[in-house]
Formats: C-alpha cells, structure tokens, sequence
C-alpha cells in the first residue's frame, strides 16, 4: 500500500494508520499504544493550551537554525546542541518503495527525479533552557512530523514530549 505523504494522521483512513503506526513502533509508540488515541490526546492538550501544531514546529526550526555541528551555542533563553549521524531518518509517511530505491539507486536518477519521500534528517539536536534547566532532544525530523502529520512522536532516545513541557520550554502559550 501507498501511504500519502504531507498528510495529517487524523486524515487516515484505517488501513493507512495501521501501516504508519506499526512504523511508529521503532520511534517510540509502545508495543501497546494506539497511535490515534496518542495523537488525539496530543491535539486535546495543545487545543486546551491554544498553540497550534504549526507554532510548535515554526519555534523548533527557529531554534535548529541557531544550532551549530561543531559547538554548543548559547543565547539569553537557550543553549543550542546539534549532532549529525550517517545514514537515513525517513519520515515514517515516506513511501516504503521510494525509500528503498533512494538509499539503493539515487545516483541513478537525475536530479529533477521525483520521489514519494516527505521527510530524512539525520540530525539531532539537543535544546536546554537556561532558566529552567529543561532539556529537549529531538530529531531533526520533528518539525515535519508535527507540521505535516500532526505526530509529537519522535526518535529514540526521547520518543516523545509531553505537549505540556514542549510548549513551556518553547514559551508557547
């Protein structure tokens, strides 16, 4: 089956959300969850604390664009730390077929070539506020997985954050 990309998961249809959930299962959705009732129980509690899925992500990517690889960075509110692995992060939206001929064949493509992925970012990036001592590590992909499919899921090692404690770290709300 062919999963949309770019598309919201409460714009699933059943068979598409149980394919994404069981892609989930690596990025922190545990072995019992239901992906929907996390999801939904996210969307209540950013709804309850007036913040959008859309001001989450704007402020993460804020925040990853003062990062830097080879130093920890620091301004009045934040200290900024990024890390760079190998290899792939795909978006768990991205066609499963795409992605095989991508890690296995792209220099067999022109650069114009389109492909069914929506999201790879192999970067992390760890962000500390300095008054309160919260810390946050996230993927780089995480902006995309809540802007584009509504998802506070993320990879190891935190998996997930409570939207509460999101939204109090990045002064949302």
């Amino acid at each position: 089956m062919i999963t949309p990309v770019n598309k919201s998961v409460f714009d699933l249809n059943k068979e598409q959300i149980s394919e994404i959930e069981s892609r989930m299962r690596s990025r922190g959705l545990g072995e019992d969850e239901s992906l929907m009732e996390v999801c939904e129980r996210d969307r209540e509690t950013l709804q309850e604390l007036k913040v959008t899925y859309e001001q989450v992500a704007s402020k993460l990517e804020e925040l990853i664009k003062k990062s830097n690889l080879s130093e920890t960075i620091s301004d009045e509110k934040y200290e900024y730390k990024m890390t760079a692995y190998f290899g792939y992060n795909f978006c768990p939206f991205s066609d499963r077929e795409s992605v095989k001929t991508y890690v296995n064949h792209r220099w067999d493509y022109s650069d114009d070539h389109e492909w069914d992925i929506c999201g790879n970012e192999p970067t992390r990036y760890t962000i500390k506020r300095l008054d309160t001592g919260d810390t946050f590590t996230f993927s780089g992909l995480l902006p995309h997985l809540i802007r584009d499919h509504s998802i506070l899921l993320d990879r190891k090692p935190d998996h997930y954050i409570d939207p509460t404690k999101l939204v109090r770290i990045l002064e949302l709300g």
